[in-house]
Parts: structure tokens; C-alpha cells; sequence
């Protein structure tokens, strides 16, 4: 749409990949110090797992930017091109619902973990900041769901193009 949202898809872009990269190697050496040091980090395997759910829902918007996001071509081949833009529309302000509801609980999720002091089990971490991936994700999940829904209304995307405008 504009220099803000390709920027920060650019951001969620690397975050991922650095994430992805994190994660491959905490492992790697876990998995080497396992079976020729016998011996292993005890926190590399709920790092990477926070990490991965951190990608999870990041990725998801990043997939509604790109077009990615899970379309039945099936169903949709069956409609006119008013008809399929008229489908996208309605499925894009279904999604529009289900990350504000998301967005919601999540919030709330993640509230009562660092109401409570949760702490990760293998190292000083709070939980509130693993949790804190599903409605940060779902925040970006959810504006990029409004981008898309905005350029369908407008005519300025096809029923299953990308959010972001190619340039």
C-alpha cells in the first residue's frame, strides 16, 4: 500500500528469517553437544519453540500481505470475476472478525500471564513475552486484513492478489 506497510512487512520479513536462523542454530548446537559432549543447553528447545510461534503468527501476515494466505481455488473458480471479488470481500471481513477476536483473548492471555509473574521453566524468561506473539500477531494479521479488504472495496486488487502493491 505505502512506504509504511511495505516497510514493516519488511521488518516481519527479517524478523522471521533471523528467528528461522536462531532457531537452526541454537539446535544444531544443541543436537552437537548432545551426542558428542553428552551434555546440552537445557533452555534450547523452549527458546525455540517460543521462537517458532513467534514466526507462526508473524508469518500469518506476512502471508496476507503476499497473497498467501489459504484461499479454496476449487470453490472460488466457480464465481464470475464480480463474484469472486464480492467472495473475497466477505471472506476478508470474516478474517477481519476472527483477528479481532483473536487479537482480544490473546490480549487477555497474555495480560493474565504477566499479571501472575509466569516464568519460563529452563530460564529466566517471562511467559508474557512468548504469549505476547499472538496478539502482536494478530495485530498485524488484522491490519493487514483491513489493507486488503480497502483495495478490494476500491477495485485495486484481485480477489486473491496480494495487499501489497508491486513497485
Amino acid at each position: 500500500m505505502g512506504k509504511i506497510s511495505s516497510g514493516l512487512h519488511k521488518i516481519c520479513q527479517v524478523f522471521i528469517g533471523l528467528s528461522l536462523l536462531v532457531v537452526v542454530f541454537v539446535l544444531t548446537v544443541n543436537v552437537v553437544l548432545r551426542y558428542i559432549f553428552a551434555s546440552s543447553w537445557v533452555w534450547a528447545e523452549e527458546i525455540s519453540r517460543y521462537l517458532v510461534a513467534w514466526c507462526t503468527f508473524v508469518g500469518a501476515a506476512c502471508c496476507v500481505t503476499e497473497g498467501s494466505d489459504i484461499t479454496i481455488d476449487s470453490i472460488v473458480s466457480l464465481f464470475s470475476k464480480k463474484g469472486r471479488n464480492r467472495l473475497s470481500i466477505v471472506t476478508t471481513a470474516i478474517c477481519i472478525v476472527f483477528s479481532v477476536a483473536f487479537l482480544y483473548s490473546s490480549f487477555l492471555m497474555t495480560m493474565r500471564a504477566f499479571q501472575n509473574g509466569q516464568m519460563a521453566t529452563s530460564f529466566k524468561m517471562p511467559l508474557w513475552v512468548a504469549y505476547a506473539s499472538m496478539p502482536v500477531g494478530a495485530a498485524l494479521t488484522l491490519i493487514r486484513f483491513a489493507e486488503k479488504l480497502i483495495l478490494l472495496i476500491r477495485g485495486g486488487a484481485s480477489a486473491s492478489g496480494a495487499v501489497q502493491e508491486e513497485g
